[in-house]
């Protein structure tokens, strides 16, 4: 009886501990992150070295949280110094296999009751005289949640990170302010977020609370004309049909392209360098990024016209008051006569180099393909096969990189070009060219709707082409001279290259499209990509640039620069190199990690960015004391946390710099431009890790005829 009644109490002791356990809270480690490829718990120090800057001066934090729908979802701290973004991290923190790719890992962010992976930025204000100490910012995906759900989720990662990151601080949650409402959350579906009372902020309330960038004038000109705010579609063909010369545009969103716009003015961050900057620099338009338009507009001026001019330097931070009292920026209404007095006037008429007689009314294609050779052999290659007027100026330029005589003559890859017969060709066989007679000698008597109509029958016509025997024979030239250089090549770039661009009086930055090829697919697909090319002489944007430049369409052409694509970069950037009036040079980097964009940034990424110039006794650079405009909100490429070079970074940097310079004096002697402080060169480039060292490569080079 003893017996049973041991066993008894054993079994309800174990019943009891069992349930004990079950009961029992389990506890997760409060912050996780990568050290020495191992996740660990992260302690003070380890988060406090996390940290980097964005907006200028906002301490900030990236990382992801896993499984917030599990009972133990746990915060992962990114250290954006080593990897380039969240599924740069999550490889090795959760051990990937290589076909786990990014899209399965956006699969596992982006859909409902799942959520394996939630990426999000932390703004830190605990410096600030504010009750906010702390912004989540939920990170750009494409959430299939319904609005109740996505607020229920923003509560669950509110609660997360104030309890494990901020002890329990108050916080708040960024939304944005948008039309694009896949941006998430936005201002036009807050009810839900709202009901679960939780704490919201604008970024322009970030911005303002942190004391942080307002405004930036990237070029500063004065403007007027009739003030329109965008809303909607951002296509190139909507903008052209809704704009011209007249107009100062609005734009809540950034477009990849801007028309011809009297001023420019966005509601989002720009880069100095992007093609949209370049573009306004070279036809002297004034372009402003802003983060409110409240701060920006009288609503009693909105539709007015009215005439912008601003005196302050083009780097300087103001508050975004656009007031006549405040000497900085000023809007102000104008009568008809006003306007017409200080109405942006077309320039002069430009002339392209003419294109080589040669290569227009050729039956036949070139068969042997333009080699840019190390040096030039003069046997076989003359300076007429690399001049602009037979291959275009990119890909002339590009000839005389990697022909001169440079610091490092690996520095520009292996290239080579198809010349303008290949366009021609397709022109003659295809029978565009009566649709181009017909648009060129109608284009007065048709509005801009039937313009974009012709310009797309254009190149659906280009990119209707056949291969016929000759053209096939091309392909397959195309591909052994791709063989020949770039061996180890899977994916090759064709890169528009016409004679209306990259010139001393026209940069045309982004006018035209280049496409990338996989050296596996097929010949049908090669075909495609480069008839996109050819087609793309006769993009909108392409038109209507020239049209305002008022140079002749005839008299253009398209040739197709080739070499190696560029994959899993370290980095990629722009600079603008520049001579002072002391005779010594300066020059301003923008970078960005991996491979996001600086000619063509996403919304709210910030490049870093920095000037430094040549020692004033001494041809190097110097890197101390240099002049940070910000850090990159998404890693660091050259700069610590701090307005110095990484030490690590100044081998990289004087290789870059000085094959720069070497650049710079070789277009302006080639422009044969005498006063070389008229000019800036732009320049850009990309960072690769190769043998476990840097590579810094220069991938292309052009004039502006002012200084940024």
């Amino acid at each position: 009886m003893m017996f049973k009644k041991s066993i008894a109490l054993i079994l309800v002791s174990f019943l009891l501990i069992t349930l004990v356990l079950f009961l029992k809270p389990t506890t997760t480690p409060d912050v996780v992150g990568l050290i020495d490829n191992q996740v660990v718990v992260l302690n003070k120090n380890d988060i406090q070295n996390r940290y980097f800057t964005s907006h200028g001066n906002i301490p900030t934090l990236e990382g992801l949280v896993v499984d917030i729908n599990e009972q133990n979802p746990v915060v992962h701290l990114m250290d954006t110094k080593q990897h380039q973004g969240h599924f740069d991290y999550a490889k090795p923190a959760f051990k990937f296999d290589s076909t786990y790719t990014f899209r399965d890992f956006r699969n596992d962010v982006i859909h409902p009751n799942q959520h394996k992976y939630l990426p999000f930025t932390l703004y830190d204000l605990s410096s600030a005289t504010h009750s906010i100490k702390w912004v989540l910012q939920i990170r750009r995906y494409d959430f299939k949640d319904n609005e109740q759900d996505f607020a229920q989720l923003s509560k669950q990662l509110m609660q997360l990170i104030g309890d494990k990151v901020f002890n329990n601080s108050k916080g708040a949650l960024l939304v944005y302010v948008s039309d694009n409402i896949s941006r998430r959350p936005n201002t036009f579906h807050l009810e839900h977020i709202n009901k679960l009372d939780i704490h919201t902020l604008t970024e322009l309330q970030l911005l303002q609370i942190a004391n942080a960038q307002l405004v930036s004038i990237l070029n500063n000109q004065p403007a007027c004309g009739y003030l329109k705010i965008h809303t909607g579609d951002l296509s190139d063909s909507r903008l052209n049909r809704l704009y011209n010369n007249n107009d100062i545009v609005i734009f809540k969103d950034i477009p990849q392209r801007i028309p011809v716009l009297a001023g420019i003015i966005t509601l989002t961050p720009q880069t100095p360098l992007s093609h949209i900057n370049l573009l306004a620099i070279n036809r002297g338009t004034l372009n402003v990024s802003a983060s409110s338009l409240d701060q920006l507009l009288d609503n009693n001026i909105k539709n007015d016209l009215v005439y912008i001019n601003q005196f302050i330097d083009k780097q300087q931070l103001v508050s975004v008051i656009f007031n006549n009292l405040t000497n900085k920026i000023d809007i102000q209404p104008i009568d008809q006569t006003q306007f017409n007095l200080c109405q942006t006037q077309k320039p002069a008429a430009l002339s392209v180099p003419n294109i080589d007689n040669t290569l227009i009314n050729s039956e036949s294609l070139h068969t042997t393909l333009t080699r840019f050779k190390h040096p030039i052999d003069s046997s076989s290659e003359t300076t007429l096969n690399l001049s602009i007027n037979t291959i275009g100026a990119k890909a002339s330029h590009y000839a005389t990189f990697k022909n001169m005589v440079t610091l490092d003559s690996n520095i520009i890859r292996e290239a080579f070009a198809l010349d303008f017969s290949l366009y021609f060709y397709v022109i003659q066989q295809t029978q565009t060219q009566a649709l181009i007679d017909n648009l060129l000698s109608n284009k007065h008597n048709l509005d801009k709707s039937q313009i974009q109509q012709s310009l797309k029958d254009i190149r659906t016509r280009i990119q209707s082409f056949k291969p016929d025997t000759q053209y096939k024979q091309l392909l397959t030239h195309i591909r052994a001279q791709v063989n020949l250089l770039m061996p180890n090549a899977i994916r090759i770039r064709l890169r528009s290259s016409t004679n209306a661009e990259d010139l001393k009086e026209f940069n045309g930055a982004g006018l035209y499209e280049s496409k990338g090829f996989n050296l596996n697919d097929s010949d049908n697909k090669l075909n495609k990509q480069l008839l996109k090319v050819l087609a793309s002489l006769w993009l909108e944007r392409a038109y209507w640039e020239r049209e305002y430049y008022q140079i002749q369409h005839k008299e253009v052409a398209m040739a197709i620069l080739i070499n190696e694509a560029f994959s899993d970069e370290v980095a990629n950037g722009v600079l603008m190199i520049k001579q002072l009036k002391s005779g010594k040079f300066e020059i301003l980097i923008n970078a960005q990690s991996g491979e996001n964009s600086i000619t063509n940034p996403l919304p709210n990424q910030i490049p870093e960015s920095f000037v430094f110039k040549q020692y004033i006794d001494d041809p190097g650079w110097a890197f101390v004391g240099l002049d940070l405009i910000s850090m990159s909100n998404i890693k660091s490429v050259f700069l610590l946390n701090t307005d110095f070079i990484d030490p690590k970074q100044k081998k990289t940097l004087n290789t870059l710099s000085n094959n720069s310079l070497l650049i710079f004096k070789q277009l302006l002697s080639d422009a044969q431009i005498t006063n070389t402080k008229q000019y800036s060169v732009d320049i850009e480039f990309k960072v690769m890790l190769e043998n476990n060292q840097q590579q810094v490569y220069i991938k292309q080079g052009r004039l502006i005829k002012k200084d940024i």
